[in-house]
């Protein structure tokens, strides 16, 4: 256990894994002279903690091999690891503050400067020493990203977590994807994705399957881009606009391609059911006017057309469902009304999809836009 420092459990496994014998023997300099006294010592440690504890005779091992050598870091490491089993603080520190001034890519050491400033609640300092050490240590990230997620736990280190965030650390995209399913503070999280807006996708996928549409629909409006216009829904003109998934459209790329002019392009095989687009977008109780505007060759006999508007999960109850015609087709535009009076249905998922007709034949179609209008109803 790590003594004396009230530590998260991922740091000490931190220690405990930067500490194995195998590693300290990977990690000491390879240019040594004390190279084999070194390999000794790593094994009189090796024994007496397969026995229950580093015992005082190689803790004197260490500390005669520090004197007889005092510029190589490893038996000062060592000794720091023996000191804090002991519980000696100031021992372990001095030990750990000479290894790095030898060497400062010393991991067991810096490791054990990143205790310290934890149990200080010096998160910032030890943020970025964690940083160093995913950088020098490819091996040991997970690791690392495993200890920041572990800082999270305490609320007294947000400010300084948000804070190394902000500067684009390397480890930003692994620790937000953890914390993203593993914290519990929404505000926390809000604050942390505003700085990679790019995947916010990530938080309201986790607000949704958390049963908070409002949360994840906010944060998806608070993310986009200044010059992003917020409609219902988002991006009608299929134009590529900046915005998360799933508030901005769904395309299956197998058999649909954004166009970059705007709209996008469908070659169906006439071949199962596929959900060319979809979104999520909030739908409150009314009449609309649903608007689809296409072209293309389109052979209804072979395949077919739908949409779809369903309740969000797990209600799933349909608001909605038609087939397109060939008509539709020939006037370049489906329109529907769409009478919508299910009781605590606020969000639902508009769905496209392709189905197969009487035989398999190739079909091509482009969607330039899908619009959805409030439309007005006389008072009674």
């Amino acid at each position: 256990m790590c003594l004396g420092v009230l530590l998260s459990a991922v740091f000490c496994l931190a220690v405990a894994r930067i500490a194995a014998p195998s590693e300290i023997a990977r990690i000491a300099p390879v240019l040594s002279p004390v190279r084999g006294q070194v390999r000794e010592l790593v094994s009189a440690v090796s024994a007496d903690q397969q026995a229950g504890g580093i015992t005082g005779e190689t803790i004197d091992a260490g500390s005669r091999l520090a004197r007889i050598h005092p510029l190589d870091p490893m038996p000062y490491a060592l000794t720091q690891l023996a000191e804090v089993e002991r519980g000696d603080r100031e021992a372990a520190n001095a030990a750990a503050l000479t290894a790095l001034s030898f060497q400062p890519r010393n991991r067991v050491a810096r490791m054990h400067l990143v205790n310290q400033l934890v149990s200080a609640g010096e998160f910032s300092a030890a943020i970025e020493q964690i940083t160093l050490l995913w950088r020098i240590d490819r091996d040991g990230r997970d690791l690392y990203n495993r200890a920041i997620v572990g800082l999270a736990a305490d609320p007294a280190s947000h400010d300084a977590i948000e804070g190394a965030v902000s500067g684009q650390p390397p480890w930003k995209g692994a620790v937000l994807g953890q914390l993203v399913n593993a914290h519990p503070d929404a505000a926390f999280l809000q604050r942390l994705f505003s700085y990679w807006p790019e995947r916010v996708d990530f938080l309201l996928k986790r607000f949704l399957e958390d049963g908070n549409p409002d949360a994840a629909y906010l944060t998806f409006l608070d993310a986009l881009p200044d010059d992003v216009p917020i409609t219902v829904p988002h991006d009608p003109g299929l134009e590529g606009l900046a915005g998360g998934y799933p508030f901005n459209w769904f395309i299956d790329r197998q058999y649909a391609e954004q166009v970059h002019s705007g709209g996008v392009e469908i070659s169906y095989f006439g071949r199962g059911e596929r959900r060319l687009l979809a979104q999520i977008f909030p739908f409150e109780p009314g009449v609309y006017r649903l608007a689809i505007d296409l072209e293309g060759d389109w052979d209804f006999n072979a395949a077919r057309l739908a949409a779809m508007i369903r309740c969000l999960e797990p209600d799933s109850r349909l608001v909605f469902r038609e087939e397109l015609s060939a008509e539709d087709l020939d006037a370049q535009r489906f329109e529907a009304e769409v009478s919508h009076a299910l009781d605590g249905c606020t969000y639902v998922r508009f769905t496209f999809n392709a189905l197969p007709g009487a035989y398999p034949r190739t079909s091509r179609l482009r969607v330039n836009g899908v619009d959805v209008t409030a439309v007005a109803t006389d008072e009674t």
